[in-house]
């Protein structure tokens, strides 16, 4: 009989370590190194062996988590959202020293082109916006509401019902108690009027993230970009006199500043992308 073929020699070194204690340093090392290994099932065995080996202090394996999650294949970050989901239900204070950074992290898993990773890191998120010293979360919280938003209206109902439901505890959070309910109620675009009322002059920052979710695969959610584009542009696109234009200026009008030649720049942009996704 010859020898293994690769992958099923991996597979008998990590089945070898299942079973092993957490003090023993080979099976970790083992473990540790195929984890990055371009074979899907030994990724899956290595986690699934150091989740044994740490089975009831799985709050060591926090650093290892964290570090997991920002890799690039979806199924590394599967199983790093899988294991700070229970270290959060199990060992909740320890996740205090890094609840910002974990946030931040899971904020940019919303838009991931793995639907279950979306799912998965909003289920998280929601959990992390009622942990011990949630407050620290305002910020990310407020970063949230507009992905989140957004996402309620995807036609797969796991990730729809995960955004409105990370929504209704960011919001709480918040304590902005409108739009805790009209979340709860699932009033779309009397939460998109809520949003823009909440950020007034600050709304340019939810265009430029809105324009974003105009590339995405799913159609609900372009068309969800694109009438939160519209919705927004009566009440807060700043429409300057004519003399801003260079038509007959006069003393004391407003000056074209670099502001607004950057907001300008932004809504050609947009306009450019309507046009792209056949939107007049």
């Amino acid at each position: 009989m010859g020898p293994l073929p690769p992958t099923d020699r991996h597979s008998s070194q990590l089945w070898s370590c299942q079973g092993h204690h957490e003090d023993d340093t080979c099976p970790q090392k083992i473990f540790r190194k195929y984890i990055r290994s371009k074979q899907p099932r030994s990724r899956e065995l290595a986690l699934r062996g150091l989740r044994n080996l740490y089975a009831g202090r799985m709050q060591l394996l926090l650093p290892d988590a964290l570090l997991w999650l920002q890799d690039m294949r979806a199924d590394i970050k599967l199983q790093a959202i899988h294991l700070l989901q229970d270290i959060v239900a199990q060992h909740p204070a320890s996740i205090r020293g890094v609840l910002s950074q974990l946030a931040v992290q899971l904020l940019s898993c919303f838009n991931e082109d793995n639907a279950e990773v979306r799912w998965r890191s909003m289920e998280l998120f929601a959990l992390l916006l009622e942990a011990p010293g949630r407050k620290r979360l305002l910020l990310q919280a407020e970063r949230s509401l507009l992905p989140l938003f957004i996402h309620m209206n995807e036609d797969i109902p796991n990730v729809a019902q995960a955004a409105q439901k990370a929504l209704i505890h960011a919001a709480k959070l918040l304590g902005w108690q409108q739009l805790q309910r009209l979340a709860s109620a699932a009033e779309v675009w009397m939460i998109a009027d809520c949003l823009l009322q909440k950020r007034g002059r600050d709304a340019e920052q939810y265009l430029k993230d809105t324009v974003l979710h105009l590339h995405s695969p799913q159609v609900p959610v372009r068309d969800t970009a694109v009438r939160f584009l519209g919705e927004s542009h009566p009440q807060w696109v700043p429409i300057p006199p004519a003399e801003c234009c260079g038509v007959g200026a006069q003393r004391g009008s407003w000056g074209v500043t670099g502001e607004m030649v950057g907001f300008l720049g932004v809504i050609r942009a947009t306009l450019g992308l309507l046009g792209h996704y056949g939107v007049h």
